[in-house]
């Protein structure tokens, strides 16, 4: 919990308002502060929603809906700054990083409103029983919000190229990979919950497996052509 709902979530923010606090008006600086104290305070008593199964202690369940609040608030005030965000030139005119910014964003409202679903008690507790849901929860963190928000900077700074047709190649099919992996973990959730699975999901899951490191083959030749051509040039 601390480390992905706190650690990794926290310097994802820390890294994109580093950037974006310089170009913002007053008043949007404002609303990152607010924003930025809720998500902050939300980290520790989110803590108590993982642990409903011990609903006879109410302190735990008071915990939990506090920072199941919280939770909520929070992405509320992340709303209220999508449209300072895009009135401001963070990604300039690179098209490539706000898309990858924007599906790693997606990422965190998903995992958000997934956090404040657990707040009823009968769904938390099938929720983290549920194998497939929890792995789910991990990687839309780990390769959701910051693995597409690593790849946006990368893209941003011109670590990757994407004007090479291979390295957009290469992370159309590793962004593919993400989305079919969460997408099948997902619907493998749902059925475990419902009590009737399937021996594809296994078979689909691998499927995505190799999609992933394929994909992150793909994107680290990219960037071995990047650094080649950048050497060429500084040649010439």
């Amino acid at each position: 919990h601390f480390q992905y709902n706190g650690f990794f979530t926290l310097t994802i923010f820390s890294l994109f308002f580093n950037r974006l606090i310089p170009l913002a008006p007053n008043r949007l600086k404002k609303i990152i502060y607010q924003f930025a104290v809720l998500l902050c305070a939300s980290v520790l008593p989110s803590l108590f929603l993982t642990l409903f199964s011990h609903a006879d202690i109410n302190a735990f369940r008071i915990l939990g809906i506090i920072g199941g609040t919280l939770i909520f608030l929070s992405l509320v005030w992340f709303f209220r700054l999508l449209p300072g965000i895009k009135s401001t030139p963070v990604f300039a005119d690179h098209t490539t990083a706000k898309i990858l910014w924007r599906l790693s964003f997606f990422s965190f409202v998903i995992k958000m409103l997934l956090q404040t679903g657990t707040m009823a008690p009968q769904l938390a507790l099938k929720v983290f029983g549920d194998r497939p849901a929890i792995i789910g929860f991990l990687h839309l963190v780990f390769l959701g919000l910051i693995t597409f928000y690593i790849l946006s900077t990368y893209t941003y700074t011109k670590v990757l190229n994407t004007k090479d047709t291979f390295t957009k190649v290469a992370l159309v099919v590793f962004s593919f990979a993400i989305i079919s992996n969460e997408v099948i973990l997902m619907f493998q959730g749902l059925s475990v919950i419902a009590s009737s699975t399937s021996a594809v999901y296994p078979w689909l899951l691998w499927g995505a497996s190799v999609l992933l490191f394929s994909g992150a083959i793909l994107i680290s030749i990219g960037r071995l052509n990047t650094v080649k051509i950048k050497r060429t040039i500084a040649s010439q």
